[in-house]
């Protein structure tokens, strides 16, 4: 029996020493395992915030894109309606210089109509200062006040009606 003590104690001491050796072959593996776990961690950290930066450069692009799309679509718009507002605006200068045109035109005819009566008259007045109306009538009267008088009366209706008309072609004048 003591040789079966002897020998269960000294496979105990084998146990022993083979423990003590496992032990630092288990330690070391442990140590390797979670360097070599740290090192994959690391290179998943540094994949995944190389994933994130260019998933955040791809966004980014995509703003900034988006941000030309629609900055050019508002030129665009811009661009349409400046040109409605020029053809807006032509078409009112165009109707107002029609306007002026015609305003000219009718001053025009006044003026011609004032000449036709100054015209005639003076014709009148020419008449009467060779003095036939005068003797035909019978009617003694001054030849410069029946002259002022006759001019007065035809010019003064023209001279009202294109002061009326100038009036509303300018509504600065003074007439």
């Amino acid at each position: 029996m003591q040789l079966k003590d002897a020998e269960i104690a000294a496979l105990q001491q084998l146990i022993a020493n083979a423990d003590e050796r496992h032990r630092h072959v288990v330690e070391a593996r442990i140590r390797d395992a979670v360097s070599q776990r740290e090192e994959e961690l690391r290179a998943l950290v540094m994949r995944h915030q190389q994933e994130v930066s260019a998933a955040m450069a791809k966004r980014e692009e995509e703003l900034i894109e988006s941000v030309k799309r629609r900055e050019e679509e508002l030129r665009v718009a811009w661009v349409q309606r400046e040109q409605e507002i020029r053809d807006e605006m032509s078409t009112a200068v165009e109707e107002r210089m029609e306007w002026v045109r015609k305003q000219m035109e009718e001053v025009e005819e006044e003026r011609r109509k004032l000449a036709a009566t100054r015209a005639e008259v003076e014709n009148k007045v020419k008449i009467i200062s060779d003095g036939t109306v005068v003797e035909k009538t019978g009617m003694r009267f001054h030849l410069s006040s029946m002259k002022s008088y006759l001019i007065a009366i035809k010019v003064e209706g023209r001279r009202r009606h294109i002061s009326k008309r100038l009036r509303t072609f300018s509504p600065h004048y003074r007439g």
